[in-house]
């Protein structure tokens, strides 16, 4: 496979940007500068690509085509967790363009919640990170409007009866059943009131709902921890390779 070819596929680079890169003398391919469009690659290749006026990548890529991936996004605030939408921007304006076809997400963020998002290029990891049995727990930090009443943490950890409004259910209306594993209330220095909550499951809109039924506003809502993954440093709309799929 040719190098052009393979940065085209895996990471949306345009020939003209390639070519950017090689007037730049900034791709090296197994240690050697790379002077040709024609460049072949093999699997278990190394590429390095560095930019300093234009950044492009400043990263080592290890070319092994078909290895799963599990990748850590901070989600920017406004953006939706969807493949296609015609009234919003996707996180995959975010993401090379292969990514749109070979990557989903795991468990959605709400468009105006941010921070910790998984995606993987295996479906398989998807549906066991999903999965419910595998009780795997998410951490959310959410700043509200008042104090958090110490009668609420026992409410928040009983089944709530719920519609898709956040309202409890009447005769014929459709509802689910939502509940927070923990959740811990603390004042910080700022005078804000903030909420550290623990689920292991997911539903739509599920801390909003339970919140608005105990009459509390949200100001912010950021997923801050999935299982053993934190997001760490990393700056909105960017991503980090993980070693490990679990």
């Amino acid at each position: 496979m040719k190098l052009l070819t393979y940065l085209q596929k895996k990471h949306g680079i345009a020939r003209r940007d390639f070519s950017h890169m090689l007037n730049e003398k900034a791709v090296m391919h197994n240690w050697t500068l790379v002077e040709s469009y024609n460049q072949e690659i093999q699997e278990g290749d190394i590429i390095q690509i560095k930019l300093f006026d234009w950044t492009m990548f400043n990263e080592t890529i290890i070319l092994q085509f078909h290895q799963p991936r599990l990748v850590l996004f901070h989600k920017p605030i406004w953006y939706v967790v969807s493949k296609e939408d015609r009234h919003n921007k996707t996180i995959y304006e975010l993401l090379p363009a292969s990514w749109k076809k070979d990557f989903w997400y795991i468990w959605r963020l709400d468009k105006n919640s941010s921070w910790l998002l998984l995606l993987t290029n295996k479906p398989d990891v998807v549906d066991r990170y999903e999965n419910p049995k595998n009780d795997i727990h998410k951490v959310y930090q959410v700043a509200i409007d008042k104090p958090f009443r110490t009668k609420h943490v026992k409410k928040t950890q009983q089944w709530i009866e719920l519609t898709e409004q956040g309202e409890q259910p009447k005769k014929w209306d459709y509802f689910e059943l939502l509940s927070f594993v923990s959740v811990h209330y603390q004042r910080d220095r700022s005078w804000k009131f903030r909420l550290t909550i623990t689920l292991n499951e997911w539903k739509k809109r599920h801390i909003r709902r339970v919140l608005k039924f105990l009459w509390y506003k949200i100001y912010s809502l950021h997923r801050i921890k999935v299982w053993k993954r934190l997001l760490w440093d990393i700056k909105p709309g960017k991503r980090k390779m993980e070693k490990k799929l679990y």
